[in-house]
C-alpha cells in the first residue's frame, strides 16, 4: 500500500537476521501491506547465516531497495549486524525491528509522523506477543499485550530509557549511527545501553503505545525471562555478563541499581545461571558476569568461579 505522507522524512528499516528466511520474509511481508511508500530501503545485517536469504527477500525487492550486509559467525552478536546494516543506510531515520516481528498496520505511518515533529528523540514502540500452539506453530493462542504499557505508566520514577527495546524502535540517523555496543553478545541489554548513551546526550525516548509490532512466541527463545515465564530451560549466563558489561561502561547509581534488581532470583546450577524462586545470589552474580567479561577481554573466554 502506498500512500506517502508529505514531508515525512525516508525511514531506513534496520534488521539483524541469523538463518531467518522464513521470519523474514513474514516482516517483509506485513510493510508491504502497510505504507511502505514511507520506506527509502530495508538494511538487513546478516549474522553468519549458514542458509540463503536471497529466495526469501528477493521478491520484494521491485517494491523498495533492500541491503544485505554479511559478518561471519562468531556468536550471537545481534549489536555488530545491527551496525554493519547501518553502514548501508542512506534515510534521515533508522526504524529498527527483529527478524520475528510483523508490523501492524500504521507503523511506519506512526514513526514517520513522530520524527517529522519530533526531530531528535528516540520512539519505543510496543510489541505484543502471541502464543503458538502445541501442535502447530502457525496455529496461535492468547495474546499477550507488551507489559511496558502497564509498567511505563504505573512506575514513572523508572527511566524512559529502561522501556526501549530494540525490536521496535526509531531514532534519526545521526544519533543511530553512534552504533550499538559490538561488544555485547547473546541476548540482551545492548538496546538499553544505547538508549541510556543517548540518553546522556538529551535525546530522550518517548513511547509509542499503538500500533504495535507482533511477535509469535514459537520454537527456541532466545530471551531467557520469556522461556522461563512459560517453564522452559533458561539459562542467564549471556545477560549476566551483558548487566556486568553495562555497568562497567556506566557506572552510576541508577544503571546499578536497575541491573542489579534485575539479577534478583537467580542461582548458579551446574555452570548455568538460572531463575530459582527465592535465590537471592546478585552480588554472586555480578562477580561472575565481571569475571566472565574480564576473561573475555582478555581473549581466553573463560568463565569464572565467582567464589573464586
Amino acid at each position: 500500500m502506498r500512500t506517502a505522507l508529505a514531508t515525512s522524512p525516508p525511514l531506513t528499516i534496520v534488521v539483524p537476521t541469523f538463518n531467518g528466511a522464513s521470519r523474514l520474509r513474514r516482516l517483509l511481508f506485513s510493510i508491504l501491506n502497510d505504507d511502505y511508500s514511507l520506506i527509502k530501503e530495508v538494511c538487513i545485517g546478516d549474522d553468519g547465516s549458514t542458509e540463503s536469504l536471497h529466495e526469501a527477500i528477493s521478491p520484494f525487492r521491485e517494491h523498495f531497495p533492500i541491503h544485505v550486509r554479511r559478518q561471519d559467525r562468531a556468536g550471537e552478536r545481534a549489536s555488530a549486524a545491527r551496525n554493519l546494516a547501518l553502514g548501508a543506510a542512506t534515510g534521515d531515520v533508522a526504524l529498527f525491528l527483529d527478524d520475528d516481528v510483523t508490523v501492524e498496520a500504521g507503523v511506519l505511518h506512526a514513526h514517520a509522523a513522530w520524527h517529522r515533529s519530533h526531530p531528535a528523540s528516540l520512539l519505543a514502540g510496543m510489541r505484543h506477543r502471541f502464543r503458538a500452539s502445541a501442535s502447530s506453530s502457525s496455529n496461535v493462542t492468547s495474546r499477550e499485550p507488551d507489559y511496558r504499557l502497564q509498567a511505563w505508566s504505573e512506575d514513572s520514577q523508572l527511566p524512559s530509557w529502561y522501556f526501549v527495546h530494540s525490536c521496535h524502535m526509531s531514532v534519526p540517523i545521526e544519533f543511530a549511527r553512534l552504533g550499538f555496543d559490538a561488544d555485547f553478545s547473546g541476548w540482551g541489554l545492548e538496546d538499553l545501553e544505547f538508549a541510556y548513551r543517548l540518553s546522556t546526550l538529551g535525546v530522550e525516548a518517548s513511547m509509542l503505545a499503538a500500533p504495535a509490532v507482533e511477535h509469535v512466541d514459537a520454537g527456541e527463545l532466545r530471551d531467557p525471562f520469556r522461556s522461563s515465564d512459560l517453564g522452559l530451560s533458561a539459562s542467564f549466563n549471556a545477560y549476566i555478563a551483558n548487566c556486568a558489561r553495562f555497568i562497567h561502561k556506566h557506572n552510576v547509581p541508577e544503571v546499578r541499581q536497575l541491573l542489579f534488581r534485575s539479577l534478583d532470583g537467580l542461582s548458579l546450577k551446574n555452570g548455568n545461571w538460572i531463575r530459582e524462586p527465592g535465590a537471592s545470589q546478585a552480588d554472586a552474580a555480578l562477580r561472575w558476569g565481571t569475571n566472565a567479561i574480564a576473561s573475555s577481554m582478555a581473549g581466553t573466554n573463560t568463565q569464572l568461579d565467582p567464589r573464586s
